[in-house]
């Protein structure tokens, strides 16, 4: 069920409802003057009661309607749990219904509520499914009609060799005697785990008796196993089996060690790197710098998978009045995790405030670069439409979708925000050309404000500046966009530097490749302006990412941070 079939569900509901009332209930007046206003803030009276009563002896009678409720359950709750908290879309319920029927839709919903509440009651009953683990976010379309789109909000599965998938415990783990690629706690761990992981398993091994291997890494490693592995299932590998490929439990140093794996020593610290005896100290020595950095990251998986996020129910402050951006991303946050995370679980807490800012990382970096270095029409704090072009956009700007409206709420005058997806990796498909959205915070307390969003189709920037549906720029951002290693970046870059004087934000990884890419940009576009050379981003993601590239521009078992480093160009005015 998407949400057109819950309005129509919740429709039927109440027509049918008000007319049955009519014919079985003596006391329709009573009724009729109970249902004058919403049941949520009706009075408590004799009289209120009596027609509750009424109502709630017909409401049990419609079998049918009920029985279709509970055929589409996860569903149905869901989109409930939605239309409480959402104007918008209780109003778009009930537009073409009677007031009496809109009250029974209101009525549905608070007996729906407490439905909710008895099901999630921890404690007294399990709710009956995983209706709240999955997100459905109902966009409005060009044409005033709606489309839901659906985002599971369960983790990816990833994969350690010091962590184990079933248990859940790090450390010098009992490696898989097959692959010899995934640890585990123990036998039952396994076991318990190899329904999941058999199919890898079995591709794996025959991956290494073609090759006449003891061990899959004697031959293929990083890019050469994912493509092999992938050719062998005859498809795009998950994030955990690109994770067994890239992060194998072989000698960090020189790579061997991977046959005996009781040869290999673990860090005894992180439990993310292992050394054979040869290269054990030399190893040690270059791990140092980046042992507590891998630490982190595998703790803050740990900590999604047993505990999940907290941090999900985060709600940006609406301004009143504009203020600039604070002095960091944790500055911003800190003080709201500390009231909606618990600080009783050791080190949760930090977690989850790495985790916002992994998720706001992207929106708060471009608003940064408009704080510094304005837009051509002035200050940014003036700025009534916004307009954001996302050049070479990848998944991690559209993870947290909704997190892009964070902008339009710290910005008092701003009454439209559109944000605008362009590059050739865009995933076709996965959300409606362009649509309205807005969160149900964002629609009680700033009625007037439009958030709308577009996701050109697959194409470069130099393209699309040519394409029918191209709408100016306010400003242009390319995060962690890695310029001087892409040359298809070459003809699009004069483009990203507007001659209308709309700023250009680009981050990086590392300091040397923001420094390169802006050597790039000026070779390539004449009288750049450099608002703001290469710096440490104060608006980069806490939250640390093993580093997967072999290309030797980056440290061996490292970690990297979204939009790490920061540089804003526009062109001079002439």
């Amino acid at each position: 069920m998407n949400f057109e079939g819950f309005q129509d569900l919740m429709r039927r509901i109440a027509r049918t409802w008000y007319e049955r009332a009519k014919m079985e209930i003596m006391e329709m007046d009573m009724v009729n003057a109970y249902l004058k206003e919403s049941p949520f803030v009706a009075k408590q009276s004799t009289e209120n009661e009596t027609a509750y009563e009424r109502l709630m002896d017909v409401r049990l009678k419609m079998v049918d309607l009920s029985y279709e409720i509970d055929r589409n359950h996860d569903a149905y709750m869901r989109f409930m749990q939605q239309t409480l908290n959402s104007p918008d879309l209780k109003e778009r319920i009930c537009k073409p219904i009677k007031l009496e029927e809109r009250h029974l839709v209101d009525l549905e919903l608070m007996i729906m509520e407490q439905v909710q509440d008895w099901e999630l009651d921890i404690g007294k009953t399990e709710a009956e499914s995983d209706w709240d683990k999955i997100q459905d976010l109902v966009v409005t379309l060009p044409n005033d009609t709606t489309q839901t789109i659906r985002i599971s909000a369960e983790p990816q599965r990833r994969s350690w060799f010091g962590f184990c998938p079933i248990s859940m415990k790090i450390g010098s783990l009992k490696m898989c005697g097959g692959c010899k690629l995934v640890g585990y706690f123990g036998k039952e761990d396994q076991k318990a785990d190899w329904a999941d992981h058999k199919v890898v398993c079995k591709a794996i091994t025959g991956l290494m008796k073609k090759l006449g291997v003891k061990h899959i890494c004697e031959k293929l490693a990083g890019d050469r196993l994912v493509s092999a592995l992938g050719n062998e299932l005859g498809r795009s590998l998950k994030q955990d089996e690109l994770d067994v490929c890239h992060y194998s439990r072989v000698c960090a140093v020189c790579g061997g060690g991977g046959a005996n794996q009781d040869s290999l020593k673990n860090c005894s610290r992180c439990h993310c790197v292992a050394w054979c005896t040869k290269c054990i100290e030399k190893g040690k020595e270059s791990h140092e710098e980046w042992c507590h950095l891998l630490k982190t990251s595998m703790e803050d998986y740990k900590h999604e998978k047993s505990l999940g996020h907290q941090v999900q129910k985060y709600v940006p402050t609406i301004q009143n009045k504009y203020q600039a951006l604070p002095a960091s991303i944790e500055n911003l946050f800190e003080k709201d995790v500390g009231k909606l995370v618990s600080n009783k679980l050791p080190g949760y807490q930090d977690s989850e405030l790495r985790y916002l800012t992994f998720l706001y990382s992207c929106p708060l970096t471009v608003l940064f670069g408009a704080e510094q270095a304005g837009l051509a029409s002035g200050p940014i704090e003036d700025a009534e439409k916004l307009t954001i072009h996302l050049v070479g956009a990848r998944t991690a700007e559209i993870r947290h979708l909704v997190g892009w409206e964070i902008i339009a709420l710290r910005l008092p005058k701003l009454r439209k925000l559109h944000v605008v997806f362009i590059g050739d990796e865009i995933i076709s498909g996965a959300f409606p050309p362009t649509f309205n959205f807005k969160s149900n915070e964002a629609q009680k307390d700033k009625p007037d404000l439009q958030v709308k969003y577009t996701f050109e189709p697959p194409t470069l920037y130099q393209n699309y500046n040519q394409s029918p549906s191209y709408t100016k720029p306010d400003i242009i951002a390319a995060l962690d966009c890695g310029f001087k290693f892409y040359p298809s970046w070459d003809p699009c870059i004069p483009q990203l530097v507007d001659r209308s004087g709309a700023p250009c934000v680009f981050t990086e990884f590392t300091l040397q490749d923001t420094k390169d890419n802006l050597t790039k940009v000026t070779k390539l576009v004449e009288n750049v302006d450099v608002v703001i050379p290469p710096r440490r981003n104060p608006f980069c993601s806490r939250r640390p990412v093993r580093c997967s590239d072999t290309s030797g521009n980056y440290v061996k078992n490292s970690v990297i941070f979204s939009n790490d480093y920061i540089c804003v160009v526009k062109r001079k005015t002439v």
